[in-house]
């Protein structure tokens, strides 16, 4: 293989690279835009397979809206237009009938489906299957006669999962009225939430760093580091939360996923402050890529607004903030 390489005994490099690409399984082709440093693909094995001429190089993935356009199959196994859901809640549902964990997740959002609709919300589940052949997908749909993406088209349903980093089944994710992303591990809050009292389980835009978002570090984090004191933290919200606000024209997009919290003083934003190399200085706001090993600073003496934060987070959009490396864990 006459390319590139990282050595094989350059641990850290390839820890790094590893953690960037939420690498699980190999073989992994994970496809970047050099220009931006944005990925384009996480993983194009299965397009390389299909397309060895490299017809559609570099299979750059559509817009959830531009997905939607070809219509879904209804209950009945009819094609019907995406508008027809326009203005519901919707949950995609990434499943296969052969996956015993499916199977047992299916009976309980089903149930759960019922109920949100019986509260007078609509809400439609979309099937995006895994399925390995037309029958096996006849039969899940049997099972929960939901809306669909045709079992045909495989690209388009390996498309929906890249856009949502989906890597794993079942998965389930739900968007508002307006498609935007509110919830991406929704199947999580159905085994917590089976009435679903607090559908559609959106968190506050600005949250407490806590022990509940571990799960949250390997993604870009911007965390206003104060005191504990109420007055201070009532203080950090009021300044995040306009920018916040703002980026949820984002949120389907995972390169410019941002989310925004408030580090006091938990076990979890001591953590990230000692990985990242952030001083006890408050207050202090950073944005903290733990993947990569990146830290961006507001520059000294800055006064905290809405409006400076709202720049500090466009200019870290649009790749203008040159960052502070720390090693990471």
């Amino acid at each position: 293989m006459p390319w590139w390489r990282i050595d094989f005994d350059d641990f850290p490099s390839l820890n790094k690279m590893r953690c960037l690409f939420k690498i699980q399984d190999i073989p992994c082709l994970s496809l970047v835009d050099m220009a931006s440093g944005q990925t384009i693909i996480s993983n194009a094995c299965d397009l390389v397979r299909e397309h060895p001429d490299g017809r559609g190089f570099p299979w750059r993935p559509r817009s959830y809206e531009q997905l939607m356009v070809d219509g879904l199959l209804d209950k009945d196994g009819q094609l019907c237009d995406y508008s027809r859901i326009q203005g519901a809640f919707k949950a995609l549902y990434f499943a296969a009938n052969w996956c015993p964990p499916c199977k047992a997740f299916t009976p309980e959002l089903r149930e759960m489906a019922g109920r949100i609709c019986s509260r007078g919300l609509k809400f439609e589940v979309i099937l995006v299957s895994s399925d390995r052949t037309a029958e096996s997908f006849e039969q899940h749909r049997g099972a929960a006669p939901w809306l669909a993406v045709p079992y045909a088209q495989a690209g388009r349903r390996r498309e929906l999962a890249e856009r949502f980093g989906v890597q794993g089944i079942p998965s389930l994710l739900v968007l508002d009225q307006h498609d935007r992303l509110v919830c991406r591990n929704a199947r999580a809050h159905v085994a917590e939430d089976p009435l679903a009292q607090a559908f559609p389980w959106q968190p506050a835009l600005v949250q407490e760093l806590a022990e509940s978002h571990r799960h949250l570090l390997d993604e870009p984090l911007l965390v206003l580091f104060v005191d504990a004191e109420p007055e201070e933290v009532r203080f950090a919200r009021e300044v995040l939360t306009p920018a916040a606000e703002a980026t949820q024209k984002y949120r389907t997009d995972q390169a410019d996923l941002i989310r925004f919290f408030i580090g006091t003083e938990s076990e979890v934003a001591e953590q990230v402050r000692e990985t990242a190399g952030v001083d006890d200085a408050v207050p202090q706001l950073v944005i903290i890529d733990l993947s990569l090993g990146h830290r961006f600073g507001l520059e000294e003496g800055v006064a905290l607004t809405p409006d400076r934060v709202a720049e500090f987070v466009e200019r870290w959009r649009r790749r203008q903030l040159e960052p502070t490396l720390f090693d990471t864990p």
